[in-house]
Formats: structure tokens, C-alpha cells, sequence
């Protein structure tokens, strides 16, 4: 009787540790991130945008990781170009559109893009190799744009809002709440 119990163990525990294994391997891939390798990962010295804008030569082969928010797209013939408001990036690339805004550069990116995708005000993250700066115009304003052809770009999903707590509507206090006397401090009783 006794061997009968150990074999039946042995038998729950080896089908315990595969569900323990599956579930590992479940959590590692419903974790796993779909931002690009190049994007999570900043440069080693890397320069910010008005570095680049006041010393262009010294930067050219330089390679960065800048984001912000998309200003402008335009497709050329064979690449798209982005016009991009650098704004300060998080530990994993992610613009912060509270920050403030560092300089505009243009992103160079070999693919069609589709502006209908694509909307002014995205966040957006490139990492690339500067390749000098060009002139245009901001309004009526000359302006020395970096440039940076991009080999990784991440455009980043939409923050969600946080909204206030939808309290109840108030009918007279204690007699609305079933919880009456947690009432001030949670919405399910204390027990």
C-alpha cells in the first residue's frame, strides 16, 4: 500500500511540476515585449537633438535613440520622412509628452508609411544613425533639422486616461450604503 502511494505521488508531482513549467512559459510570453530591441535600449553617450543641431559634423555615424511626438509625415520617392518634436524618453524609449520639448529632427524611414496610421500628436521612437542636418522651414522660420536614418521606429499606443472613481450617487448617508459603517474609507464590508 505504502509503494502504491509514493508511485501515485511521484505521478502528481510530475504532473504538477509540467503545469508549473507551462505556466512559467505562458507568463515569459504574454510578457514579452513587442518594442524593438534597438528602441528598449539607449546608446552608450549618445547626444540629445540640440547637440546634434549646434555641432552637425562632429555627430555624422553617431548612433541615437530619439522619440517625441510626430509633427509631420511625408512620403518621398523610395522613404518616408517624420518630423519629430524630441521629447525626453523613459528607461524603455517611451516619450514623455509631458516633458519639455528638446528640438525638432527628422526621422528617414526606407518604407512606405501610411499617414492615414500615422496621425499628428503619436508618440513615436526612432534609433538610427544621424546623417547631418538640412534646412526647412518652421512657419516662417529657418530651421536646422537633424537627420537620422532609422532602422527601428516604434510608434507608441495611446495613454490611458485615468478617470475619477465613480462614486454612487448619495441618497442620504447611512442609510444608502450596505457596508454603512466601513462606509468613508471602503466599498465592501470589513469582514
Amino acid at each position: 500500500m505504502y509503494r502504491g502511494y509514493s508511485k501515485n505521488m511521484a505521478q502528481c508531482n510530475g504532473s504538477w511540476r509540467a503545469a508549473v513549467v507551462l505556466a512559467s512559459v505562458c507568463a515569459l510570453v504574454g510578457c514579452a515585449s513587442k518594442v524593438p530591441q534597438a528602441i528598449r535600449q539607449a546608446p552608450v553617450g549618445q547626444p540629445v537633438v540640440k547637440e546634434v543641431r549646434l555641432e552637425p559634423q562632429r555627430f555624422v555615424g553617431t548612433r541615437v535613440r530619439w522619440g517625441g511626438e510626430l509633427v509631420e509625415l511625408a512620403n518621398l520617392q523610395g522613404a518616408t520622412e517624420l518630423e519629430i518634436l524630441a521629447r525626453p524618453l523613459a528607461g524603455d524609449g517611451e516619450p514623455d509628452l509631458d516633458g519639455p520639448a528638446d528640438a525638432r529632427f527628422i526621422a528617414r524611414w526606407a518604407e512606405f508609411l501610411d499617414p492615414a496610421d500615422y496621425e499628428a500628436g503619436q508618440r513615436i521612437t526612432v534609433a538610427g544613425v544621424v546623417r547631418g542636418t538640412r534646412e526647412g522651414l518652421v512657419g516662417q522660420y529657418r530651421y536646422l533639422y537633424p537627420v537620422v536614418e532609422a532602422d527601428a521606429l516604434h510608434r507608441w499606443p495611446e495613454p490611458v486616461p485615468i478617470g475619477s472613481y465613480a462614486y454612487p450617487p448619495y441618497f442620504g448617508w447611512p442609510y444608502y450604503d450596505p457596508w454603512w459603517p466601513h462606509y468613508p474609507h471602503f466599498w465592501r464590508p470589513y469582514w
